[in-house]
């Protein structure tokens, strides 16, 4: 990535977390550390994307952001839900949404249920403590939830220990 590309991603990134904020009513006071914020998780994302994938990308930029916004919350006396607002917005991936319910439709339940785990990560990241996941990844075999034994769904291992303790 160049440092126009990265530039131009930061300031995009900015302005739309301001706009998105802006819709949802946050106070004026709130939309430029909101706003910082937001952007600032989105080039983690982008940076972090790049050595790892995508789905770790998510979750390491989701749990920081998640946080970050309680720090924040705390220093501008303000609920945290504002400053998890901006960074959901860069956060959540709407086409893997799109997609995954495409696949419920036409019954295609293994892609499905893989793209619906990659659609809620970010999720479960922005909880209040986010979820610790202490199972390694890649320790047991893959085969319940992702449907074979090839392990390409880096965190799946993690997450069926992560469910199972439920």
């Amino acid at each position: 990535m160049t440092v126009t590309t990265f530039l131009l991603q930061a300031l995009a990134s900015l302005l739309a977390i301001i706009t998105f904020l802006i819709v949802l009513n946050v106070q004026r006071s709130m939309l430029i550390p909101g706003g910082v914020l937001g952007m600032s998780i989105w080039l983690l994302y982008l940076i972090l994307k790049e050595p790892t994938n995508v789905i770790l990308a998510t979750f390491i930029a989701a749990i920081i952001g998640s946080c970050i916004s309680q720090i924040m919350s705390i220093i501008y006396k303000t609920p945290a839900v504002v400053f998890a607002l901006a960074i959901l917005a860069p956060l959540v991936p709407g086409y893997l949404s799109y997609r995954t319910t495409s696949f419920f439709v036409t019954g295609d339940y293994r892609n499905a249920i893989a793209s619906a785990m990659l659609v809620d990560l970010p999720f479960w990241g922005l909880e209040d403590g986010g979820p610790l996941l202490t199972a390694p990844l890649g320790s047991a075999p893959v085969g319940t939830l992702c449907g074979g034994s090839n392990p390409t769904f880096s965190l799946c291992t993690a997450l069926v220990n992560f469910t199972a303790s439920f």
